[in-house]
């Protein structure tokens, strides 16, 4: 009998990472770039500011 593995499809890391790229690019469509902060982000994205830190450092990386 053969097993049949399940397909992973990235994760909560891929689920978070797409989330605040999704954030962005809403806020983007509302808001100028230079109004964007990571607590606004983070607040979009429905995560916390310390998420967007410890994986890109600034605003300017993300």
């Amino acid at each position: 009998m053969a097993i049949k593995e399940a397909v992973r499809t990235g994760g909560r890391s891929a689920r978070v990472q797409e989330s605040i790229h999704r954030a962005v690019r809403d806020l983007l469509e509302a808001h100028d770039r230079a109004a964007l902060s990571v607590p606004m982000i983070a607040a979009q994205a429905g995560v916390t500011p310390s998420t967007i830190y410890r994986r890109w450092g600034d605003l300017s990386t993300l």
